[in-house]
């Protein structure tokens, strides 16, 4: 602890920390004694305090949570979430509820898929997920890391925040074909928001031609756990005819083109 800190301000980190749902005095003394510096940065910054405070009072709502950081995270959010959840366990991420159990598509995935099929860029047409699939602008780009097997993979979009406004947000993520003999089995990892993402992705449907895909994943951050599905596009809209043929697609795939939500993807500006 730092001679100079301010002892208000210790006693203003200490008792929002305990303010937050299922942070208890233990979990305090791990932050103090782990994460002092990251945690004092925080909740002298203004975004960052009141992104502590607004997750805190969410527990294990993701739709909650997700407006939250929209609105106020920055990277002084990520090194103290990093350091208390990631690094050093002091907070464990309560499951979300209800619970998120992962239901893959019964019908198999494609299994002479390479990575290399998705190089360059695509827009998210449709999506299952209302949490994370419905997002306005979503544009994902997959470059080839040289002399491996590996993609890296970046998400563009466009995040409401609880001041009615967007916000640009990116996430960036590696990936792999694991399996040489499931090619369509794909897995990906990253950090965001100082906590680690994995999750593997289905590659259920792949058209060239026609220039869609449609994409299963599940995934993990600690112990959240989410699902869904998105169908990429070459191109920001289809025509009346791709729309038919991927709508076959889907069918026998198992999807029900009803079921999905149709994100923007015009007019997007990510400055």
């Amino acid at each position: 602890m730092s001679p100079t800190t301010p002892p208000m301000l210790l006693l203003l980190l200490l008792l929002m920390l305990m303010s937050c749902q299922g942070v208890t005095g233990q979990n305090v003394a791990c932050m103090t004694l782990r994460c002092f510096s990251q945690m004092t940065k925080c909740f002298s910054d203004h975004d960052c305090r009141t992104a502590v405070s607004c997750l805190g009072g969410c527990g294990s709502n993701q739709s909650c949570a997700l407006p939250c950081l929209a609105t106020y995270e920055n990277d002084l959010l990520d090194s103290f979430l990093y350091c208390v959840i990631t690094q050093h366990h002091c907070i464990t991420l309560p499951a979300p509820t209800p619970p998120v159990v992962c239901s893959p598509p019964t019908e198999k995935p494609l299994n002479n898929f390479t990575l290399s099929m998705f190089a360059g860029d695509w827009y998210v047409i449709l999506g299952l997920n209302r949490n994370y699939d419905c997002f306005a602008c979503q544009m994902t780009a997959y470059a080839a890391v040289p002399d491996t097997n590996n993609f890296t993979m970046t998400e563009k979009y466009l995040a409401p925040t609880l001041n009615q406004s967007l916000r640009v947000r990116v996430a960036n993520m590696s990936g792999e074909v694991k399996d040489i003999q499931h090619g369509g089995i794909v897995t990906f990892s990253g950090l965001e928001n100082g906590l680690i993402r994995d999750e593997q992705w289905r590659i259920m449907v792949y058209n060239k031609d026609a220039g869609y895909a449609v994409i299963y994943y599940c995934g993990t951050t600690g112990s959240w756990k989410y699902e869904g599905t998105l169908v990429y596009s070459r191109t920001p809209s289809v025509s009346l005819m791709t729309m038919t043929s991927l709508r076959t697609d889907m069918e026998r795939a198992g999807f029900n083109v009803k079921d999905f939500c149709s994100p923007r993807t015009h007019s997007c500006v990510y400055a």
